[in-house]
């Protein structure tokens, strides 16, 4: 589902799609797995039971259905919330610093790709 909000500040689409995800802490090689909640091609949210700090920066590995290989980039931790009681979890809002030059035509064209798929779908 393609999500546009008028009073969004974000300059790109956002998408809920779900896209698997490894992410490594830079600080302790901790890595993990996740699955995003929504991605754009600047950036996504996820949920973990890691606790990230607003600032730290991650390896990320994009797994797409689309691609053969991972998609490899880095990212910084934008926004944390604050994980309740009846959930452990919490959600990470993730800005991409970087996409490697060889996976950015991958990842844009699987961005594109889903896009295109939404579209056609409230069209028929």
């Amino acid at each position: 589902r393609i999500m546009i909000k008028s009073q969004d500040k974000r300059r790109f689409i956002r998408l809920e799609i779900p896209v698997e995800l490894v992410f490594i802490r830079k600080a302790g090689n901790v890595l993990k797995n996740a699955v995003s909640k929504d991605i754009s091609s600047e950036g996504l949210r996820f949920s973990t039971d890691e606790r990230l700090n607003p600032g730290e920066e991650l390896e990320l590995k994009l797994i797409l259905t689309s691609a053969a290989n991972p998609v490899h980039a880095a990212g910084k931790v934008v926004w944390v919330s604050d994980a309740s009681i009846d959930r452990k979890e919490c959600e990470v809002g993730i800005e991409f610093v970087k996409i490697e030059e060889d996976n950015k035509n991958t990842f844009l064209k699987f961005l594109c790709d889903m896009v295109y798929n939404q579209a056609k779908k409230v069209n028929l």
